[in-house]
Formats: structure tokens, sequence, C-alpha cells
């Protein structure tokens, strides 16, 4: 998978801010389902890992790229400096699954990143806490 614009947006409801990401599957495989654990850096650039994990279930096509959208109301408001995206599960139109592996290093590159300061360097490996399981957000993504 490969992530690109992990920012703020305005949602379709008039005064509803959205969190979109947008993914494009290079599985290889058609997906029916996501579960994505979210963070974001703080003005000290301290990591703050939102509670719970967001879900996405719509078909991505093998070799598709969509935007993912989420309610994001609750997280509008807070300082940021920057994002962070990672896959925790993935679900395939087949049945079978894929899960995060429990260390940072094997998730090279299945990650995305949003800075404000667009000349801010970039990660190159993903902090473990974002790895720790959370529950699941009951509202799918719009």
């Amino acid at each position: 998978m490969t992530w690109a614009n992990a920012a703020r947006g305005q949602n379709k409801q008039p005064g509803v801010p959205e969190f979109k990401v947008k993914v494009q599957n290079i599985s290889g495989r058609a997906i029916r389902g996501l579960k994505i654990q979210a963070a974001y850096y703080d003005a000290t650039e301290d990591l703050h890992t939102i509670p719970v994990a967001w879900n996405w279930q719509s078909a991505i096509a093998v070799g598709a790229e969509t935007t993912l959208h989420w309610s994001n109301s609750e997280y509008h408001t807070k300082d940021f400096v920057g994002w962070l995206v990672a896959p925790l599960k993935v679900l395939y139109e087949d049945g079978s699954t894929w899960s995060a592996p429990g260390t940072p290093e094997s998730m090279a590159g299945c990650f995305g990143e949003y800075w404000r300061d667009k000349k801010h360097p970039r990660i190159t490996l993903l902090p473990a806490e974002i790895l720790k399981p959370t529950p699941s957000d009951s509202k799918p993504a719009q």
C-alpha cells in the first residue's frame, strides 16, 4: 500500500471537518476492508495515537488509488504539526487477511505521513506505539 495526503479536509457536511488519506492498492489482491491507525504530532513533535482505529469498508481494486474519508470533528481543533497513518489489518476479497507485524522494521514503506512544514524531515521508521492494538471505531468511513 502506498499513502499520500494524510491531512485535514472539509467534509461534505458544512462545518464538519474530515481526515483524508489517499491510498493505492499494490498488494496484488483486491481489498474489501481496512483498519487504519492514525496519530498526530503535537507542537513539540510528541506522537499522540488516536484511541480508536478507523475502518474503511469499500472495495479497492488491484492497482487502484482511492481517497479514504473519516469525519474528524474530535481531532480537528488539535494543534498538530504532522499526522501519521498505518494499516493495522487488511481484509481481501478472497476472505484472507493481513495484519500489521509487531515490529516497526517490518513496516518499511507501509505508512504515510503529513507535515505542515513541507520541508520537515521524513521519518524512516514507524514508531512502535502506532502498531499497538486499539478498539475499532464503530462508525465506518464515509
